[in-house]
């Protein structure tokens, strides 16, 4: 995740129109301007959430109208994400044993 969202999503749509990135504009209609499908957005979607290991929601793949639109949805993805890890980590921490609580103390060794 260390590219910025703008250019990952630029990167992704630019590799399925074969296509130069600096050709895709924020401002682009996926349908209108760039001429993709419904199944184009989700092939799109997908290669995104494989990039960069987030989700997209995707009920809400057919409200995205532009590729700004498309970074935004990336961009909320990627805070979930964020705020999924940080949840996980706090829980995590909560259940480790402690210095007497290993796995052979609560195996009964």
């Amino acid at each position: 995740m260390k590219d910025s969202i703008d250019e990952v999503v630029r990167e992704a749509l630019a590799a399925h129109l074969a296509v130069d990135p600096g050709q895709i504009e924020p401002t682009h209609r996926l349908a209108a301007d760039l001429a993709l499908q419904p199944l184009d957005v989700v092939l799109v979607a997908c290669r995104l959430e494989e990039l960069e290991g987030v989700e997209l929601p995707i009920d809400r793949l057919d409200a995205i109208d532009t590729v700004e639109d498309l970074s935004a949805l990336l961009g909320l993805a990627r805070a979930s994400a964020r705020r999924r890890r940080r949840t996980f980590e706090v829980e995590h921490r909560r259940r480790a044993p402690g210095p007497r609580r290993g796995l052979r103390a609560a195996a009964g060794d």
